[in-house]
């Protein structure tokens, strides 16, 4: 499963702790050391 974030996820996500982008980030966290979860990161 590849996911793709926009940057307002992270933004977000650190700055509001009870949001659900927050919950995102936290999920993935979790589940970081999943093989099938791969996270897109665009550099554009």
């Amino acid at each position: 499963m590849r996911i793709f974030l926009d940057t307002n996820v992270y933004i977000v996500g650190q700055l509001e702790k009870n949001s659900p982008e927050n919950q995102i980030l936290t999920w993935l966290e979790q589940n970081a050391s999943n093989p099938t979860i791969q996270v897109v990161i665009s550099f554009c």
